[in-house]
């Protein structure tokens, strides 16, 4: 996730590589408040679905502003592919799967 307030992982842009290891389902991203006043309106970033012994890149997603804000995932794998295999060595890349989150009902 591209997030100004973390250390960046890429010397020419700001973003940020996490791999989490999750049971095969499906899944969904939401934004949280940590404002007990505030909500979001609209938290669902977006759904994806993990299956056995693969690996999942669900894509960059870049969220922009700071209380009314505003999301895009866009596919990088191609350039931050060398960053995955830095932090994680024994990754199998043959097991990669390309699945950018998608909104509900889109």
């Amino acid at each position: 996730m591209n997030n100004g307030y973390l250390k960046s992982d890429f010397p020419d842009y700001h973003g940020g590589v996490q791999a989490l290891r999750v049971a095969p389902g499906r899944y969904s991203l939401a934004l949280l408040s940590e404002n007990p006043t505030r909500a979001y309106r609209d938290p669902l970033i977006g759904e994806f679905a993990v299956r056995p012994n693969q690996m999942t890149y669900v894509g960059e997603i870049a969220v922009h502003g700071c209380g009314a804000v505003t999301l895009s995932v866009s596919d990088r794998w191609s350039s931050v592919r060398y960053k995955f295999r830095e932090i994680y060595p024994k990754l199998d890349f043959e097991k990669v799967q390309i699945e950018l989150l998608t909104r509900k009902g889109s």
